[in-house]
């Protein structure tokens, strides 16, 4: 792999040397996807914990009357999949697609989570996997906490708190467009 790994979440404290062992014990596969072309389709079997290596991916669902909405975003550096991987789920309710050209890296769900006894960073990177997993559920909650509110005017309110919360400056910086803070409430 020639690609930089080190600043990944997944491969927090293990140097690239290492990375590249692990990906090879594991048998990791580079998956490159057209924009459009779809990485999960809805029904399928969780096996596999997805990298984005570089692109974006989109989460998406579609209803009854064919309306597609974007659930999430997968960004660079970001790992999709384990969630469902390891949640017992036997069929992932929702489409995955790319959102430009996208380089994946794939990983079997088995494998990851198997230390080799070759490689004694493997359990370092399991760590990491559980810590990116918990910190998806504390955000999760967190937007099910503001989505909960009555009216609209204390759902603003109560991300309005959650970013301040966050910062310890008396300046509040949304990360959203009006348009994508509307969208997300």
């Amino acid at each position: 792999m020639k690609k930089d790994l080190t600043n990944v979440k997944l491969f927090e404290g293990i140097s690239q040397e290492q990375i590249e062992s692990f990906l090879d014990c594991v048998k990791a596969k580079v998956l490159n996807l057209k924009k459009g072309q779809t990485l999960y389709t809805v029904g399928q079997k969780p096996e596999n914990v997805a990298l984005v290596l570089s692109g974006f991916l989109f989460v998406t669902q579609s209803d009854y009357w064919g309306n597609n909405t974007i659930l999430s975003t997968v960004t660079e550096n970001n790992v999709f999949g384990g969630g469902f991987a390891y949640s017992g789920v036997e069929k992932i309710p929702f489409s995955v697609e790319a959102g430009t050209d996208t380089q994946v890296l794939y990983v079997n769900k088995d494998l990851l989570l198997s230390p080799c006894g070759k490689c004694d960073y493997h359990n370092k990177i399991i760590i990491n996997l559980i810590k990116i997993l918990s910190a998806r559920n504390v955000s999760l909650i967190e937007k099910i906490k503001n989505l909960s509110q009555r009216t609209t005017r204390q759902k603003i309110l109560s991300l309005l708190y959650s970013f301040s919360v966050s910062t310890s400056d008396k300046k509040i910086i949304l990360p959203y467009t009006r348009q994508q803070m509307a969208d997300y409430l």
